[in-house]
């Protein structure tokens, strides 16, 4: 097994995306359910027998709100839940974004299992969210998870697109 992580997550708000750092270039991953979008709307439905998530997530919002969860991000390591009146039970927001996080899973294609991955975070995390937001990666599955803050992960998005240096798979350059 190789020991480096290729996956970057975009872990959004409102939005989520997946993408691998392949033979010098970013993949972003498309979303099967989504005819060629590369974002996955960071909702949640729930129904007696069934997980939603994403767009179609999204559309129930409006005609069963009390099973639809959205925008709890921000809520990250807070002891604040989100009651589910199908589920007569409440989910925490570390439940709701390891399910996000494993839908996102299904946009590779390949055959590859993500043990690993960098997951981004708004700069403005504290430990307390940031430990929450790496046991959500954990509960999706994901072994080896490391955070990323957005800017840092802006600014080698950036340098990545500049094309200057070549940088080898799995590996990034700070300067």
């Amino acid at each position: 097994m190789e020991n480096t992580i290729n996956f970057g997550i975009d872990l959004g708000t409102t939005n989520s995306a997946i993408t691998k750092f392949i033979k010098g270039e970013v993949k972003v991953y498309t979303n099967p359910l989504d005819m060629g979008g590369i974002t996955l709307p960071s909702v949640i439905a729930f129904r007696k027998d069934r997980v939603i998530v994403g767009k179609k997530a999204k559309e129930r919002a409006e005609k069963d709100p009390k099973n639809v969860v959205s925008v709890f991000k921000r809520k990250m390591g807070t002891s604040e839940s989100y009651p589910i009146k199908t589920l007569n039970q409440s989910k925490t927001p570390v439940e709701l974004s390891a399910y996000v996080l494993k839908q996102l899973k299904t946009f590779i294609q390949t055959g590859e299992t993500i043990d690993a991955a960098v997951i981004t975070i708004p700069a403005s995390f504290d430990t307390i969210q940031s430990n929450a937001t790496k046991e959500a990666g954990i509960q999706a599955g994901i072994q080896n998870v490391v955070l990323l803050q957005e800017p840092i992960a802006a600014s080698l998005a950036f340098a990545n697109d500049a094309k200057e240096t070549k940088i080898g798979n799995g590996q990034i350059l700070m300067t």
